[in-house]
C-alpha cells in the first residue's frame, strides 16, 4: 500500500516540476548569483572576507541549493548530490581546523558536536532520499552511536572541567539535548 502511495504522489509531483533542462539553467543562474554576490564580499574592503572562507561559503552555498532546485531522479544526479554533501562537509572541516583559535578538550567537544549536527542535516538535506535510511536495527544503532558521542560531547563542554556547571545539571541538560538531537536524527520513514 505505501509503495502506490509513493508512486500516486511522484506522479502528482512531475506535473508541478520544472523540465530537467530547466532545473538545471536554473541551479546555473542562481549560482551565478551566489558567485557573484561571494565575490563582491572578497573584494569589498568593508566585508573583507578572505579566498579561503569564500570558498567555503560558495560551496556550503552549492550544497544547500542543489535538492531543491534539483528534482531530477538518475544517477548522475544522485552522484552530485553526494558529491555537494561531501564537499560541503570537507569544506566545513577545513574551515573549522584552519581558524581554530585554541586546541582544548571543551573546544575540540563543541567542534565535534557541531560536525555532527552539520553533518546529519546535510544528509538529511541531500542524501536520505537516494539511501535506503529507514528506522530498522541500523539506523537504531548508527542513531545511538552518534547520540553517546554526542553526550560525551556535552558531557565534557558542560562539566566541571568546561563550563563549569554541576554534575547534575550537566547531566539533565546534556541527557535533554542529547534526545532532542536522537529525535532530529531518527529517519522519518517507518518501518
Amino acid at each position: 500500500m505505501e509503495e502506490y502511495r509513493t508512486l500516486v504522489v511522484g506522479r502528482l509531483e512531475e506535473a508541478y516540476r520544472f523540465r530537467p533542462a530547466t532545473q538545471v539553467g536554473l541551479f546555473i543562474i542562481l549560482a551565478a548569483l551566489g558567485f557573484f554576490l561571494v565575490s563582491e564580499a572578497v573584494t569589498n574592503p568593508k566585508i573583507g572576507l578572505s579566498l579561503d572562507s569564500a570558498v567555503v561559503v560558495m560551496t556550503v552555498y552549492l550544497a544547500l541549493l542543489y535538492p531543491l532546485v534539483i528534482k531530477i531522479r538518475n544517477r548522475v544526479a544522485i552522484s552530485a548530490s553526494f558529491g555537494f554533501f561531501g564537499a560541503a562537509m570537507a569544506a566545513i572541516i577545513y574551515w573549522l581546523l584552519g581558524h581554530m583559535t585554541s586546541l582544548t578538550v571543551q573546544a575540540l567537544a563543541l567542534y565535534a558536536m557541531f560536525l555532527e549536527i552539520v553533518g546529519m542535516e546535510l544528509f538529511h538535506h541531500l542524501c536520505e532520499e537516494f539511501v535506503f535510511y529507514e528506522r530498522d536495527w541500523r539506523s537504531y544503532t548508527l542513531v545511538g552511536l552518534l547520540s553517546v558521542g554526542f553526550f560525551a560531547c556535552l558531557w565534557f563542554f558542560l562539566g566541571p572541567s568546561g563550563c563549569g556547571l554541576s554534575i547534575h545539571f550537566t547531566l539533565l541538560v546534556s541527557v535533554v539535548l542529547t534526545m532532542m538531537f536522537a529525535w532530529a536524527v531518527l529517519p522519518e520513514k517507518p518501518i
